[in-house]
């Protein structure tokens, strides 16, 4: 896709605070991104935004659910043109 530009989205469950997980998440999501510029991809394709712990995709009552909501995803938008 040459045409398009790629958000990387990094989210956390919601152990601890608001700020820390705010902060992790947008360090995951710049880890990622720091890939993709180290591997050759045109930093002007790239945007990264962490979302702490706002947007849960799994229940954060147990272990399993956590472990899933620290994640990384992508959203990949393709520009007229």
């Amino acid at each position: 896709l040459t045409d398009a530009i790629i958000e990387i989205q990094g989210h956390s469950d919601n152990v601890g605070s608001d700020k820390a997980n705010q902060k992790i998440s947008e360090e995951r999501a710049k880890a990622v991104y720091d890939w993709f510029i180290a591997n050759r991809v045109d930093q002007n394709r790239l945007r990264y935004k962490g979302y702490g712990k706002t947007r849960p995709k799994y229940s954060n009552a147990t272990k399993e659910g956590r472990d899933k909501n620290r994640r990384i995803e992508f959203f990949v938008e393709r520009v007229s043109k």
